[in-house]
Parts: structure tokens; C-alpha cells; sequence
């Protein structure tokens, strides 16, 4: 049979446990800290942002300068196939989404498809990133200047 504690064992675990929890305290309002400033940028930038699934193309999230560049709104793209944002034409090709992308991390010209029909070119990159244990697309893209 395991001996007992004794008093001052114990009051020594509780004050272990107890700067344990501060520091679990903590680090989750540093955590929550982050998030605000994360969500801060990520919701105030000019240039259009949208995390996508990399294993199965769906749009995660978007920034709403998606809405502003494009004219889609959260909701309307969320849980989508990212082809949608693609001309018709592009849509029926299988690869938008290579097995192995080469592309990530330039940047390029390509065309979207508006919710009103219109074709816009569009300036956009794409980098593989790691975001919420995934593996995502963190494609960029901004209007062209009129020059």
C-alpha cells in the first residue's frame, strides 16, 4: 500500500498545481491574444486572402477583400470547390489541383469568375502552407494596376 502524503507534500503539489494553472492561465490569454491580432490582419488587408484544403480543393476561409475584389460573399464560398472562382471553360478541366503542385510560391496572372457573370484578370500566389493541422493552399490575389 503506497504511503500517504503528508501535509506538507501535499501543500507542496497544490502549489505546483497551481502555478501550473497560471501558467496554462497564461498562455491561453496569450493564445486568445493572437487570434485577435491574426484575425486583425488577416480581416483588414486589401489583398484578397482564401485558405484552401489542399486534399480536396474546398475553400476553408476567406478574408473580405474577397467579397470587395471578387464579389462573393463568406458564406457563398465556404465549404465551395475553389473552381468555382474559375471561368466555365477552366471549371471542367481535372487540373486545377495537380497532384504534385508546381506553382506554389510565384506569382501569376489568372482569371476569375465574378457571381455576375463578369471575367476578371486578377494578380495571384499561392503558397503550401500548414494551418489547423491541415495541409492549405494560401492563395493571394489582388486587382492589377491600371497602367
Amino acid at each position: 500500500m503506497a504511503e500517504k502524503e503528508s501535509y506538507e507534500e501535499l501543500e507542496q503539489r497544490i502549489l505546483v498545481l497551481e502555478k501550473e494553472n497560471s501558467d496554462f492561465k497564461q498562455a491561453n490569454l496569450e493564445l486568445e491574444e493572437y487570434k485577435i491580432n491574426f484575425r486583425s490582419l488577416f480581416n483588414s488587408t486589401q489583398d484578397a486572402i482564401m485558405i484552401i484544403n489542399a486534399a480536396n480543393g474546398k475553400i476553408m476561409a476567406v478574408n473580405p477583400a474577397v467579397a470587395d475584389i471578387l464579389g462573393y460573399e463568406n458564406e457563398d464560398l465556404i465549404g465551395e470547390h475553389f473552381s468555382i472562382l474559375f471561368p466555365p471553360v477552366l471549371q471542367s478541366t481535372d487540373e486545377l489541383l495537380p497532384e504534385e503542385p508546381q506553382f506554389f510560391g510565384g506569382a501569376f496572372k489568372q482569371e476569375f469568375f465574378r457571381p455576375d457573370g463578369m471575367v476578371c484578370l486578377l494578380d495571384l500566389s499561392a503558397s503550401m502552407v500548414s494551418w489547423e493541422q491541415k495541409t492549405v493552399i494560401m492563395a493571394t490575389f489582388h486587382e492589377l494596376p491600371d497602367w
